[in-house]
């Protein structure tokens, strides 16, 4: 995807996308990122507290309901970013 004029790898195009505003307090931002020979490395923000998605699910008392499914997946499709496919066993 370009951005200003350089072409620049997916991740990093949708990270800086999600990173702009109006920003969503869900969504860690994209402070740098530097290409290697093999492999990109992105600096993210870190807040504190954080979790990631499989660490909150396992923490709840249930599943996840549909309704915090839905409205985690619209907050992200909201900022046009398509996530990847979630696993059913969160959900289930």
């Amino acid at each position: 995807m370009p951005a200003d004029g350089v072409s620049l790898p997916l991740e990093v195009a949708l990270m800086r996308i999600v990173s702009e505003p109006p920003e969503c307090p869900n969504i860690v931002k994209l402070l740098e990122w530097f290409e290697g020979p093999i492999v990109f490395i992105f600096v993210l923000e870190r807040p504190v507290p954080c979790m990631d998605l499989l660490n909150y699910c396992r923490r709840l008392p249930s599943r996840l309901s549909e309704n915090q499914a839905v409205e985690k997946v619209t907050a992200q499709e909201r900022k046009c970013v398509q996530i990847h496919p979630f696993s059913v066993e969160l959900f289930a």
